[in-house]
């Protein structure tokens, strides 16, 4: 994730050049941002929303901002919320659409080797041809990727989650078992590593029934 700030000279002191750069954030880092900010807020949920955001100071704040105004309704439609938030987020159809795509799995190849794996998504999808720069532009801002050297995944958890549920109604529905046979080894693997963390349980329910093609 990445944190905007205004960094102002001295203008009393000696002209100098500065190079401001700020890496990602760690997650207590971020706890300890929330803490200090929302107070009223108990821990547990407050270590909650950091764990949800995966933390994104921006995600997880308008987190917090969403329980103050409703705690009981927060509690109950944090999924409600994360697509809510993903459409104010993302507001371009086809970026959405590639989210969706690598929600599914833990991790996609996009370059060396594992190139091929993105390449089947963007066909199998139907995804824009500029899926790599649309990665890296989304890993950049808002940061809801995860763009490293040879694989992208999707982050953080709570939107992860969102995305899986919609990706398979949207995308393979009632068709789970022609959708797993066609997938490539690497990505059918790397689909149950995914659902075992972000998949609903009837998802779930449906990939052991399914199970023989992982043989």
């Amino acid at each position: 994730s990445r944190l905007r700030c205004i960094v102002l000279l001295d203008p009393s002191g000696p002209a100098s050049h500065v190079d401001v750069e700020l890496g990602k954030l760690a997650v207590p880092a971020v706890d300890n941002l929330l803490e200090f900010n929302f107070r009223e807020i108990p821990s547990a949920h407050r270590r909650a929303m950091t764990e949800l955001s995966d933390g994104i100071v921006k995600v997880a704040a308008n987190l917090a901002l969403r329980y103050l105004v409703n705690r009981t309704d927060f509690l109950h439609s944090t999924a409600s919320w994360a697509r809510d938030e993903l459409r104010t987020l993302i507001p371009d159809d086809h970026d959405l659409a590639l989210l969706r795509s690598h929600s599914l799995f833990a991790r996609v190849g996009h370059s060396g080797e594992r190139a091929a794996e993105l390449a089947y998504l963007v066909q199998a999808f139907s995804l824009q041809a500029d899926a790599v720069s649309r990665c890296k532009r989304l890993a950049r801002s808002p940061g809801v990727v995860e763009f490293g050297p040879r694989y992208a995944s999707v982050r953080p958890k709570l939107f992860a989650r969102a995305l899986f549920e919609e990706a398979w109604i949207m995308s393979v529905g009632q068709n789970s078992n022609a959708f797993i046979e066609q997938l490539p080894p690497r990505l059918r693997l790397s689909l149950v590593e995914q659902a075992a963390l972000h998949a609903p349980a009837y998802v779930s329910e449906e990939l052991v029934r399914c199970a023989q093609p992982f043989g």
